[in-house]
């Protein structure tokens, strides 16, 4: 990243701490500090619950779900739109959760059942909660740091340093750092800047990939370019998927009704508002607001795809890819032997993906025919002929994944764009935090 690029996440993420900071003379007690005293109304819900529901490591997963499987698969989570829109129009939990005028789920469970229920409920969700949010700081700080190129290891003042736990502790210390100047109330204002500082870079991003690539010389050629079954465009042509398929989305229906208020990040918010109406009206106008949201994250992922898969880009893709492996391999074995983990980083190097046939048009592919699997079965070939701990060639494989579209947007988008999206990523890593702790 330029010196720009830092200037630009920097500046805005400052102005977020400061006015945090200001917020403070507005918490003044218990209610102010767990649902803001009751006084958001619908624009600062709608914008402010927006941006905690696609937090940094939501857009990595999703990401990751359209690069493995396309957007097919979702046409049929889209049909049921209708059902969460008619939960949300009704209050469904909301209004009932409302009139106990309860400041959390804790005392609403106390109230309706017992203490001893109310202890039993909190000691279940306080174990879930840390197993939940465990892996959200990790996730965080390991796109971070590949995707500004940091070094695994910093030496201070002659000490050897994890950069991953320092990336790690930073994080957490900006999301501590507002959630202790003001609770609730902090939460949601810097929360509420943060979604209105991502509207414009929203726009610039989509902007960006409409004018870097072509629609139906690049983009549609590529998605289109799947064997039978394993469509990223055809609903009824997705048979043959086995990641993210149709039965994680039947999974994700039935959690919208059993979960409905479950999550209890969603404490402060549910009870934040200055009516039950006002409420509903936050939800329903967030809905919008999530329509801008994944309008870029389809645009970002589809200039991915074709970024990495189509033969316009095919060296540039090979660049990414070779850059990507080489630090996964030092992150994951570098325990190992280091002159065989050079002869292997030697060996990724030299690998070069065929997109096309000799008639050069592109080789339809598939989960078990692409790029990306030539480089994952070389790594694990190797570890099994070398004798490495065998979970290294998994925990490869996760990384490479996890962070394959983040490599690819790091080569792809320009000075500036790319700090803009950095400072996107930011905000969505803090707004989620915050939220969850």
């Amino acid at each position: 990243m330029h010196t720009v690029d830092f200037l630009i996440v920097a500046i805005p993420l400052l102005a977020v701490l400061y006015v945090g900071f200001k917020s403070r003379k507005y918490m003044h007690g218990v209610s102010d500090f767990l649902a803001a005293g009751r006084v958001a109304r619908r624009y600062v819900m709608a914008i402010s619950t927006g941006e905690v529901m696609i937090g940094l490591i939501s857009l990595v997963a999703v990401v990751e779900s359209y690069y493995a499987c396309g957007f097919a698969v979702n046409f049929w989570y889209n049909v049921l739109m209708p059902i969460s829109t008619l939960m949300a129009l009704t209050g469904y939990c909301f209004y009932r959760y409302r009139e106990t005028r309860v400041l959390t789920m804790g005392q609403f469970l106390e109230m309706r059942y017992s203490r001893n229920f109310r202890f039993v409920a909190s000691t279940f969700q306080v174990i879930s909660g840390i197993l939940n949010y465990a892996i959200f700081p990790s996730v965080g700080a390991r796109f971070f740091i590949y995707f500004m190129d940091l070094p695994h290891k910093l030496h201070i003042c002659g000490v050897t340093v994890s950069t991953y736990a320092l990336v790690m502790i930073l994080c957490l210390a900006v999301s501590l750092s507002i959630i202790f100047m003001g609770g609730q109330v902090s939460i949601m204002v810097t929360d509420c800047l943060q979604g209105l500082i991502s509207y414009p870079i929203y726009a610039l991003l989509v902007g960006f990939i409409i004018w870097r690539f072509s629609l139906l010389g690049e983009m549609v050629p590529t998605l289109a370019n799947r064997v039978t079954g394993e469509s990223f465009l055809n609903p009824y042509e997705t048979y043959n998927l086995r990641k993210f398929n149709l039965f994680y989305l039947f999974v994700g229906v039935v959690s919208m009704f059993v979960n409905r208020m479950g999550m209890g990040s969603s404490s402060g918010y549910s009870a934040a508002a200055r009516s039950p109406h006002e409420q509903k009206m936050g939800v329903l106008l967030g809905s919008w607001r999530d329509g801008f949201s994944s309008i870029m994250l389809i645009l970002l992922t589809v200039a991915g795809i074709t970024y990495l898969n189509h033969p316009d880009f095919r060296q540039e893709a090979r660049e990414v890819r070779t850059q990507l492996c080489g630090k996964v391999a030092d992150d994951v074995l570098a325990q190992e032997n280091p002159d065989e983990v050079r002869a292997l980083r030697t060996r990724l190097a030299a690998v070069s993906p065929q997109l096309t046939d000799a008639e050069g048009k592109l080789i339809r592919l598939s989960q078990s025919h692409n790029p990306d699997k030539l480089y994952t079965d070389l790594v694990s070939g190797a570890v099994a002929e070398s004798g490495w701990n065998p979970k290294g060639a998994q925990k490869f494989r996760t990384i490479y994944h996890q962070m394959l579209l983040p490599s690819a947007l790091k080569h792809m988008l320009p000075i500036g764009i790319l700090g803009l999206f950095c400072a996107m990523m930011v905000f969505m890593m803090v707004s989620t935090d915050t939220t969850y702790m």
